[in-house]
């Protein structure tokens, strides 16, 4: 029994191996997380920057809500957002 589980990890760590060489990975971080989303910066008609959060499937998941005059701005707005979305809570205001 103990032959047999040591010839299993050998062969996940000879897979897992393989898969770096052909994925030409310097090191394992894990698996591979597929990208949901992007933030895209862009002009808008008065030429102010906005930012827009977009699904891989095109959809807009969330958008600034104002123009910012430099880009340098936009770039804050998204980065306030990064940061803030992984602790924020849902305010259910329906009931």
């Amino acid at each position: 029994m103990r032959f047999l589980f040591n010839f299993l990890l050998l062969f996940i760590l000879f897979i897992l191996g393989a898969e770096l060489y052909l994925n030409n990975l310097s090191s394992f971080r894990g698996p591979p997380q597929l990208m949901a989303a992007r933030f895209e910066i862009y002009k808008d008609k008065i030429g102010e920057f906005r930012w827009r959060l977009t699904h891989t499937n095109g959809h807009v998941i969330a958008a600034s809500g104002e123009g910012y005059t430099t880009k340098v701005n936009a770039i804050g707005g998204v980065k306030s957002v990064k940061e803030n979305v992984p602790g924020s809570i849902v305010d259910d205001r329906t009931l």
